[in-house]
């Protein structure tokens, strides 16, 4: 109704895509419940290859769902009726909290947030189970078995954190060199009307964290307050020397590896060559 989630943009579904998107997207939002920002790796490589093979896609489907059944049955068949209640409800608390993003075209941590909440009571009725089964081996046992899996599962997740928390320092990091070496090279005919600012290389994500996926022509914008200037991207060198032009208003700039930005001199012979290699 308030029409954010629709056919286009960041949040859009493609209604033939829409059954395999729902099925692969709960596996990997499962994955990234319990296993981290470390799997978002492997869903995305094992999405593209479904992707590109579309008939396998169609064959796992069911798979899926024939591995779901047993479990099903095995979970009916092993817990009790009050435990299975609230299985049911983690279950549709997982499911209902990602109906927005779950058809989406990809998958992403913080939708993932408030839905995993409902894996973590099923994660707790498995640890009372094996708890209660492992009671034949004394209550010591039990506990420490149960202390054991809950520390590692803790303590994986802790250390991701702290991982995904440094990268993304390090992206406002690479942000802020931005700037620095951009308005460091300021020159007084950048404020003109004809100027444009051509970037090579420009950093789209550091580990998990976002540098630059968007916002580039925002963050030109911020520095020098120029309505006028213009923005482009490039990922070759020699296409953005070319498309330049030999305007001394139009300027190249290549990203380093620290995020900051140097000026590529368009006018030496060797960025003549980018252009005319045969020469």
């Amino acid at each position: 109704m308030s029409q954010s989630h629709w056919f286009n943009g960041d949040y859009s579904y493609n209604l033939i895509k829409l059954p395999f998107n729902f099925v692969g997207n709960t596996i990997g939002y499962v994955f990234l419940t319990i296993f981290g920002p470390i799997s978002l790796s492997f869903y995305s490589n094992l999405r593209n290859i479904l992707r590109e093979n579309l008939l396998l896609s169609i064959v796992l489907i069911p798979v899926f769902l024939a591995i779901g059944y047993f479990v099903y049955l095995f979970t009916k068949k092993n817990f009790e009726k009050k435990d299975l209640n609230v299985i049911l409800f983690g279950l549709a608390f997982f499911i209902i909290s990602l109906t927005p993003f779950i058809g989406l075209g990809n998958i992403t941590s913080r939708y993932n947030y408030l839905a995993s909440m409902g894996l973590i009571f099923i994660f707790i009725i498995v640890a009372k189970k094996l708890y209660e089964y492992l009671l034949i081996n004394g209550k010591n046992i039990a506990i420490g078995a149960v202390a054991v899996l809950v520390l590692i599962f803790a303590l994986f997740h802790i250390i991701q954190i702290q991982q995904t928390y440094s990268q993304w320092q390090d992206a406002g990091g690479r942000a802020k060199k931005f700037f620095i070496s951009l308005e460091a090279q300021y020159k007084d005919y950048w404020s003109g009307e004809d100027v444009q600012f051509h970037f090579v290389d420009v950093p789209i994500k550091f580990g998990d964290a976002w540098v630059f996926p968007v916002g580039l022509e925002d963050a030109v914008w911020f520095a020098f307050k120029n309505d006028n200037a213009k923005v482009f991207q490039h990922t070759d060198l020699s296409q953005a020397i070319e498309q330049a032009g030999p305007e001394l208003s139009h300027l190249v700039f290549k990203f380093n590896a620290d995020g900051s930005v140097t000026e590529v001199d368009r006018f030496q012979k060797e960025s003549s060559n980018l252009i005319n290699p045969q020469e």
